[in-house]
């Protein structure tokens, strides 16, 4: 495993997914491992790995839709605590 890049892409998608929520009001969506490893640069294995992450941490969460396919959304409460962590500091 290539720690650079899997803290590189949890970084990459953690915003990625906070602007999708700013912008939408929901950040429901399907993450092509493929397609973001492309678009960064990296392996699909670093990708997996980084969604992985942010699931444990608690940044997203999983959802399947009726069809069972696999999506995912920002939690919304972790820009209530991230401003909370911000004011407090």
């Amino acid at each position: 495993m290539n720690y650079a890049e899997i803290d590189y892409a949890v970084h990459e998608l953690q915003i990625w997914f906070y602007q999708q929520y700013l912008v939408c009001e929901t950040s429901e969506t399907f993450v092509d491992v493929d397609v973001w490893a492309t678009l960064l640069g990296v392996r699909p294995q670093s990708i997996v790995a980084a969604m992985n992450h942010l699931l444990h941490a608690g940044v997203i969460e999983s959802h399947s839709t009726a069809a069972g396919i696999r999506g995912y959304r920002w939690i919304a409460d972790q820009m209530s605590r991230s401003e909370t962590e911000e004011s407090a500091g």
